[in-house]
């Protein structure tokens, strides 16, 4: 057993996520801060009532241990006793772990959605609508951001202006956005890099193969 010093439930007051490594498991079980489910609200509130659990603390149990909406979430309900290793994640970690996985994976687009996935976890997308949709021919302005894994931005932020319904304006990880969207319209979205400049390494936006990417579009 190994003992860590912060405890899990103040990770999850600063915003991180709480993971659970296992032995042969690549990705982690993970609880997020953000998880606004009746579950995920469960999780977090059993964790008051447990023996204090601290990121880097290292043990043997088995999910019987744990109350069993733990097992649900972290995966662990079939599972015998065992080994974790539990660790707190901000940002700039899940990127680098995602970064990691993926690049090591001998299937690195299928470890892509699982990154991606844990990444809506942490920073679910977001959309607010505008009050009426754009109409066919109408005059379009957006201003797009791209962010990386880890928060820093992709070049500057872009401003496009096309009439709507002319294709090729947008990557296609944003059109579904735009087809709902009208002036005021604000919203974001992860998007998996064959949705936005392709999985392919690119050396001039400094982006490794596989990379998921944050967009923030403002229609104005």
């Amino acid at each position: 057993m190994e003992l860590g010093t912060a405890p899990i439930t103040a990770a999850w007051e600063r915003g991180e996520a709480v993971a659970a490594f296992t032995e042969g498991q690549q990705w982690p079980g993970l609880i997020f801060a953000t998880d606004s489910s009746q579950i995920g609200r469960i999780v977090r509130r059993e964790a008051q009532a447990l023996p204090p659990i601290s990121c880097g603390d290292k043990m043997r149990l088995h999910p019987k241990d744990l109350p069993l909406s733990w097992a649900r979430v972290l995966g662990w309900e079939n599972q015998d006793s065992l080994t974790v290793r539990w660790q707190c994640l901000d940002q700039t970690d899940l990127a680098d772990l995602g970064q990691r996985l993926t690049q090591a994976s001998a299937q690195p687009a299928a470890e892509e959605r699982l990154w991606m996935a844990a990444l809506k976890r942490m920073d679910p997308d977001y959309s607010a609508p505008a009050q009426r949709r754009y109409q066919p021919g109408e005059k379009v302005h957006l201003s797009i951001a791209c962010q990386r894994p880890d928060g820093s931005h992709v070049g500057d932020t872009i401003r496009l202006d096309f009439r709507f319904g002319e294709t090729g304006q947008v990557v296609d990880a944003l059109q579904p956005g735009l087809a709902q969207a009208g002036p005021g319209a604000h919203w974001s979205v992860w998007a998996l890099s064959s949705k936005a400049f392709g999985s392919q390494r690119q050396p001039k936006l400094l982006l490794e193969a596989h990379t998921p990417l944050k967009f923030t579009v403002v229609a104005e």
